[in-house]
């Protein structure tokens, strides 16, 4: 995490995996803070198991084979967002992929993060367009990319 050095106040969190977790480990960590926000369907829509089960399948298309550092989750506190909390919290993995020769892998949809990672290095691995099964009003498709970032 990175913190105001005279508040103390956490700007921002990541979270940073030496390999990219099974499905098993995603749903356990997940039901470790209890039911999914996904699953009310004010939140999700209708058909949160099948949605989920779409959003799985088009993910595996982008993973990456190879050892790695996978950036498995960043959040950046609203009143502090667009200030480079973010790219802080980044830059400390980008050093630990350079001190140890291992890319730096992450996932993100739409092309404005995509943008943001190009920034700081990351190269677009792959894309997977995730239809909803659900076929909810307003809903298209997902557009996911993984991006990699290789040692320098």
């Amino acid at each position: 995490g990175l913190r105001d050095p005279d508040t103390k106040e956490v700007l921002g969190v990541l979270c940073l995996l030496r390999k990219p977790p099974t499905d098993g480990e995603m749903m356990s960590v997940i039901m470790s803070l209890g039911k999914p926000p996904h699953y009310k369907p004010k939140v999700w829509g209708k058909e949160p198991p099948k949605r989920e089960a779409a959003l799985t399948k088009g993910m595996k298309k982008l993973a990456y084979k190879g050892p790695q550092y996978v950036v498995y989750l960043m959040a950046v506190k609203p009143a502090h967002q667009g200030k480079k909390v973010g790219g802080a919290l980044l830059k400390a993995v980008l050093a630990l992929s350079d001190r140890d020769s291992v890319p730096a892998y992450l996932e993100c949809a739409g092309e404005r993060l995509q943008g943001l990672y190009g920034h700081l290095g990351f190269e677009r691995h792959a894309l997977a367009e995730i239809e909803d099964p659900s076929n909810q009003e307003g809903s298209g498709p997902l557009k996911m990319a993984s991006m990699l970032r290789k040692p320098g």
